[in-house]
């Protein structure tokens, strides 16, 4: 069995599912404010979400995946 270093790969995984984030909100015509108001969180927290820097909780990605109407899959699926 190998030993995952945990820090790294929630890193890695926030960076992606930031890069996801901004991808579809931005092909779906909205701003950061216009998500951080749907969400009822900062322009800044939507920001640093996208930039890897802080963590959307599953409910928040759930709400986009609705709104944006996409899978959740967009956003969760693990790198390969």
């Amino acid at each position: 069995m190998t030993t995952v270093d945990v820090r790294d790969y929630a890193q890695q995984r926030r960076i992606e599912i930031g890069k996801q984030v901004r991808q579809v909100r931005r092909s779906k015509g909205w701003t950061q404010e216009q998500v951080a108001e749907y969400l009822g969180c900062s322009r800044r927290r939507v920001n640093r979400a996208e930039k890897g820097l802080a963590d959307l909780h599953l409910f928040e990605i759930e709400l986009l995946t609705q709104e944006f109407n996409v899978p959740l899959t967009n956003f969760v699926n693990q790198p390969a």
